[in-house]
């Protein structure tokens, strides 16, 4: 039950975040970037897939090259 529970949390968050990340991404009183961050965030969370592909896509590579701490901060390695 607790498992299920964190899963539609996860999945709320992420839905939520995106929904705020999009709006950031029109609006300009509203960051975006960091909420697109969190939705990432959220989905490496929820799923193993994701997380593989996340940690092999280019944009992964690059960040790891020029910002080390995020990339580490968002695939928690």
């Amino acid at each position: 039950m607790p498992t299920i529970l964190i899963r539609i949390l996860w999945t709320i968050g992420a839905i939520a975040s995106l929904g705020l990340g999009i709006a950031g991404l029109l609006l300009p009183l509203v960051p975006g970037i960091p909420f697109i961050v969190i939705t990432l965030i959220c989905l490496e969370r929820l799923s193993p897939k994701f997380r593989h592909w996340l940690i092999h896509t280019k944009i992964m590579h690059w960040l790891r090259h020029n910002n080390p701490k995020l990339a580490k901060w968002i695939t928690h390695q």
